[in-house]
């Protein structure tokens, strides 16, 4: 929670007791966006009351006033504590891979999920994220740059897909592996990759973690 003077000329910020450092760090990022983006009032009363559905939200695009707000918020946070530069400074390597991002975000002292969004963000290649749980997309983080990915919120995981059909245990990442486009693209966007590869990180609670490279189809 972010409460605040009615002109900004002072701020507390609240966080919850219990949460996790990483959380917390988020949290407080987050809070700092509202107060210090002048655009930033809360919809109704003098504070921002922010939930964990609110913390996920990505789309500054939102045609929601609210909505908008959490997404610019929680891309600031992001721009705060994981800076693009410092991300691709601290690569180990080229290609994309999920361990790094388990590395990343022990390195930067952030969730998983959060780095995972900010590491799709910052590579150089062209990569989408989804999170799972109990077989069902959760979230999706996909750049301007990567296909329309033919697959909604809520739906199960593609059949066909490398994650349906794991046998892996919590902790362990498979390799990337090239995949059927369609899979996951439909065929309009299937056409608009050479190779599209995939692969999963499977976490606690039944949870996933899925890392999508698209290789675009070269346009003279």
């Amino acid at each position: 929670m972010l409460l605040m003077h009615p002109d900004k000329a002072w701020g507390s910020i609240i966080v919850a007791e219990g949460t996790s450092l990483r959380r917390r760090r988020f949290s407080i990022g987050h809070e700092l966006g509202h107060f210090l983006m002048p655009s930033h009032r809360p919809c109704r009363g003098a504070a921002f009351n922010c939930s964990q559905t609110d913390l996920r939200l990505d789309n500054t695009r939102e045609a929601d006033r609210g909505r908008k707000m959490e997404a610019e918020a929680n891309r600031f946070a992001a721009q705060l504590l994981m800076p693009p530069k410092r991300i691709r400074a601290s690569l180990r390597s080229r290609q994309p891979d999920l361990a790094e991002i388990v590395r990343l975000a022990g390195e930067f002292d952030v969730s998983k999920a959060a780095m995972a969004r900010s590491y799709v963000d910052a590579h150089r290649e062209t990569l989408a994220l989804i999170i799972a749980h109990e077989g069902r997309i959760k979230q999706a983080h996909r750049p301007d740059d990567f296909p329309w990915i033919d697959h909604r919120i809520g739906e199960v995981l593609p059949q066909d897909s490398i994650t349906a059909s794991h046998t892996l245990l919590p902790g362990q990442i498979t390799p990337m592996e090239e995949c059927d486009p369609e899979t996951w693209l439909g065929s309009g966007g299937a056409r608009k990759v050479e190779v599209l590869s995939e692969q999963l990180l499977v976490q606690k609670d039944g949870w996933a973690m899925i890392l999508l490279h698209a290789e675009p189809v070269d346009r003279d």
